[in-house]
């Protein structure tokens, strides 16, 4: 492991330290709270990932959070991901200026 100061850390790098630190916050509160984070939103932090690693941190994601007894993990991505890990997907879509909502049930 080599540290770099983060002004000379790629896009991809900044978000696997962010995500690193967010699993320790979710850990530590988990722990310390009776209660626990019962959800979790994600907004586009797959996006500066490069392809080959898109997965394997997707499916980190999704262990250490399900592992972690989250209720319910949100992700938005323009990314591909594995849908199969969800219990449901939603799709948005933009129709003559008007965002429609596909639940999919």
């Amino acid at each position: 492991f080599k540290s770099i100061p983060i002004e000379l850390a790629s896009d991809g790098q900044e978000t696997q330290a962010g995500l690193a630190i967010l699993f320790g916050a979710w850990k530590t509160i988990n722990a310390l709270s009776d209660k626990g984070i019962s959800a979790v939103w994600l907004d586009e932090v797959f996006g500066p990932l490069d392809t080959n690693s898109v997965e394997r941190v997707f499916e980190s994601v999704v262990s250490v959070f399900g592992g972690s007894g989250a209720k319910s993990l949100f992700v938005i991505s323009h990314r591909k991901l594995d849908t199969r890990l969800f219990d449901r997907q939603w799709k948005f879509s933009l129709v003559n200026g008007i965002t429609e909502i596909d639940i999919g049930d």
